[in-house]
């Protein structure tokens, strides 16, 4: 089965991802955001960002696994919530809990030099391994990943909480990133 259609049939259908595509299809390409870049006087100046030159019209023809699918914010939202909710939303069970456990447990090697202190790597997921060596607040257990042009999403569960960032920025900008998730954390009011 091709990849695309696997996705579609197992994971955005049962998921209700009605918007989640790989490359920029012509029928959908009014639809994608703006890219914005720094201009030469540091005004942010905006690119089509469906031009032959971008990044994920590269991917049309082709679905790659780790790079070119295109979602909108809400599915997104559905996905991360599953991993949230443990494998499950609604009615529908996309992963066992036993699996999202394993996804978000540290699995490198003790001798694999991390990216940061505090932080390691899952099943196609960055985990904070220790809020304090990691600099960043979160918590420990708190896994996450970033896209392309200052996306990000992370899933607390121990807040129960997940946060998804669409900044649609180039180059990709780690500090606002940062900045972001100190202030979701800040905003916790219990």
């Amino acid at each position: 089965m091709p990849f695309d259609a696997y996705c579609q049939e197992v994971i955005f259908a049962p998921l209700g991802m009605k918007n989640s595509v790989f490359g920029v299809p012509p029928e959908r390409a009014s639809r994608f955001a703006a890219i914005y870049h720094p201009g030469p006087d540091g005004q942010l100046l905006a690119g089509d960002g469906r031009s032959d030159g971008d990044l994920y019209a590269h991917f049309t023809g082709h679905p790659f696994g780790g790079v070119g699918l295109s979602t909108t914010a809400q599915d997104y939202l559905r996905f991360a919530q599953m991993l949230l909710n443990g494998g499950r939303l609604g009615g529908a069970r996309i992963l066992s809990r036993k699996t999202v456990e394993l996804m978000r447990v540290h699995h490198l090697a003790p001798e694999a030099t991390p990216v940061a202190p505090g932080l390691g790597y899952g099943l196609g997921v960055g985990v904070v391994t220790d809020p304090a060596q990691f600099k960043r607040l979160s918590s420990a257990g708190q896994f996450f990943w970033s896209g392309y042009a200052t996306t990000a999403m992370f899933v607390d569960p121990k807040e129960q909480m997940v946060a998804l960032l669409f900044a649609q920025y180039l180059p990709e900008d780690f500090r606002f990133i940062d900045n972001w998730s100190a202030l979701v954390y800040q905003a916790i009011d219990d």
